[in-house]
């Protein structure tokens, strides 16, 4: 036979006022998995920056040579660029800027001369001054005779 308890009203409210629970019960689910979803692709995307950010401190506190043809373990003596012995005439230091990737004109890296204003302070032309082979060099000039 058929029960009818099974189908009583109250019965019914009962099972409708659950699935309304049940429902909320996932509505509130779903909007704190979002809120979480959210949380973690922020902290995902601060962490990124925080990474590159670290990476770039390191990067900038690294000892640096004096010298921009010297690596810091070439350069024991400290010298600066305009006093190089491995690299002491332009066309050494020229070759090794080539290597280094450093723009001619200003010997920073990663900088294109094209986009570079700097020039040579002796003879004007586009490359840097420690570059210019258009000067005598001091040496020569030194072992030069008086008149």
């Amino acid at each position: 036979m058929f029960d009818r308890s099974l189908t009583s009203p109250d019965l019914r409210e009962a099972m409708d006022e659950l699935d309304n629970v049940c429902l909320d019960a996932a509505d509130q689910q779903t909007m704190q998995l979002t809120t979480l979803n959210f949380r973690m692709e922020r902290l995902e995307r601060d962490d990124r920056a925080l990474t590159s950010n670290t990476d770039l401190l390191v990067e900038r506190s690294a000892p640096k040579s004096n010298c921009v043809f010297c690596s810091v373990e070439d350069n024991r003596d400290n010298h600066f660029s305009g006093c190089c012995s491995p690299f002491s005439d332009p066309v050494a230091r020229t070759a090794q800027a080539m290597v280094l990737r450093l723009c001619l004109k200003c010997l920073k890296p990663e900088h294109r001369a094209e986009d570079c204003r700097m020039g040579c302070g002796d003879c004007g032309r586009d490359h840097n001054q420690l570059l210019c082979s258009s000067k005598p060099r001091p040496q020569a000039a030194a072992k030069r005779p008086r008149t």
